[in-house]
């Protein structure tokens, strides 16, 4: 049965996007990667292992939320980002609501920030014992960049914790997170770095 004109407009459109999606992701597979390219994907890699270890539950008070709920459900650091050397350490960061992790942001008043923060401090002495907060807290203090072999092991190890906790979903997110033909072709290229394979990885 013939198109209509319709539908080899459809096609043709359909094609196109195909074709200039390949050629971004050619060359984006030329682009040098910076830091910013390995901190994007381990900090994507670490907040879907923790949202999964922790079973999209709000470690301080227990709230459950749906599973892919990214923009109530948050990974949370005690120590905050900046910090690079406790920055994906697991036991620096939890499951939280959207209201709990803005409480311990610069965003939040002095007394409201100070009375999570000593919440949290709380729950984190409980949970692993003192020796092991002082220790955190600690490294939190140490200054310095990560090298880019440094981004490239960070990026393996918080590839491979995120593969193992769910694999099937950790696919998903990143296909959604990486969307255009150079964030794919940038992926592709991060994966070759650091010598694993996307199988399952959503692709056109």
């Amino acid at each position: 049965m013939p198109y209509t004109r319709l539908q080899r407009h459809t096609e043709l459109r359909r094609k196109s996007g195909i074709a200039r999606k390949k050629k971004a992701r050619a060359h984006a597979q030329t682009v040098s990667l910076q830091t910013t390219h390995y901190k994007k994907f381990c900090d994507i890699c670490f907040e879907f292992f923790i949202r999964e270890r922790d079973k999209w539950t709000d470690t301080l008070d227990g709230r459950r939320f749906a599973q892919g709920d990214y923009e109530h459900y948050h990974a949370a650091h005690y120590i905050p980002r900046q910090a690079l050397y406790t920055r994906y350490d697991p036991m620096n960061c939890h499951g939280q609501s959207s209201g709990h992790n803005w409480a311990a942001s610069p965003k939040a008043s002095p007394i409201v920030r100070h009375r999570f923060m000593n919440l949290y401090r709380a729950w984190m002495v409980k949970t692993y014992g003192e020796p092991a907060v002082a220790e955190l807290e600690q490294r939190g203090n140490q200054t310095g960049q990560f090298t880019i072999p440094m981004w490239m092991d960070a990026a393996k190890e918080n590839y491979t914790r995120a593969h193992q906790i769910n694999a099937r979903a950790f696919s998903k997110r990143l296909a959604s997170v990486y969307r255009t033909g150079h964030e794919q072709g940038i992926l592709e290229q991060i994966f070759n770095k650091i010598g694993v394979e996307p199988d399952g990885l959503t692709r056109e």
